[in-house]
């Protein structure tokens, strides 16, 4: 532990000599990563000299940056991303590895083709320690940052779930920090995307609905029988004709109930979003 009246300053040689990474007293233990290949590390005494000090040890080691992915990088106290996505060709990306301040914001905005969608599908999200929240990775199914086009907040109060997809040609992903880097980074993530055509998402069956008021959404089994093809229903529920609207969804049959007439529940699935389409 250094003592308090012994700051250390670690210094990102090709950043900058004045960008301090990290000036803080009274540490254990931390890790620092720099963006390049050249750091300097400075001791500075204090006015005492060594009488009143308990000295420090560190550790230094190289790291080999894997080309799986593509991580984030911290230039100009700025962080984005912006990617065309052709259709069928996967990207990978990850979070930042080198250190950042506080309120530090970094943001993906990937955009493909007005006809396809964007899948998102998350290859690793360990949290490394527990800040409420403090850090945070947001998805919007928009070109921006806007809360009413908000898929899900991820952090270590919410796990993420292995796939995301956009209603349009746009998803929008964002990675917030309060605190910084200075005790490490609370996230560690990794995802995959890629651009998907919006056709096969649809089964062609003729059992889309959308609803802007009132009313009562069933499935009937005959339509279920009538193909032997794939079926997939989207039903859209549309509060934005009122001010402040939300939607109600209420469930009269448990889907527990009518699991013991299902021969292949594994393969059938109902997912809820919280997002819509732009008419």
């Amino acid at each position: 532990m250094l003592s308090l009246r012994v700051p250390l300053s670690v210094q990102d040689w090709k950043t900058s000599l004045q960008d301090y990474i990290k000036k803080k007293r009274n540490f254990r233990y931390t890790v620092f990563t720099a963006s390049g290949p050249d750091i300097l590390v400075e001791f500075i005494t204090s006015n005492a000299g060594p009488l009143l000090n308990t000295g420090f040890h560190f550790k230094a080691d190289s790291i080999i940056d894997p080309d799986t992915s593509e991580p984030l990088q911290l230039r100009n106290n700025s962080c984005f991303v912006e990617r065309y996505l052709p259709e069928n060709k996967e990207s990978t990306f990850s979070n930042l590895r080198s250190w950042y301040p506080p309120n530090t914001t970094c943001a993906y905005r990937f955009y493909t083709t007005p006809e396809d969608v964007i899948r998102l599908d998350f290859l690793l999200f360990r949290i490394e320690r527990f800040t409420m929240c403090e850090e945070s990775v947001k998805l919007y199914d928009s070109s921006e940052p806007s809360p009413t086009k908000i898929i899900t907040k991820l952090c270590d109060m919410n796990k993420a779930q292995a796939v995301y997809e956009s209603t349009g040609h746009y998803l929008y992903v964002e990675f917030v920090s309060s605190k910084g880097s200075l005790d490490g980074s609370s996230i560690s993530y990794e995802f995959q995307v890629k651009s998907v055509g919006a056709s096969s998402l649809e089964s062609g069956h003729a059992c889309n609905r959308i609803m802007d008021h009132d009313g009562e959404l069933i499935l009937p089994l005959h339509e279920l029988n009538s193909t032997s093809q794939p079926v997939t229903c989207n039903y859209t529920l549309d509060a934005s004709s009122l001010m402040h609207g939300r939607v109600n969804l209420t469930l009269e049959v448990p889907f527990e109930k009518m699991t013991n007439t299902c021969l292949e529940c594994k393969t059938e699935s109902v997912v809820f979003r919280n997002n819509w389409c732009d008419s």
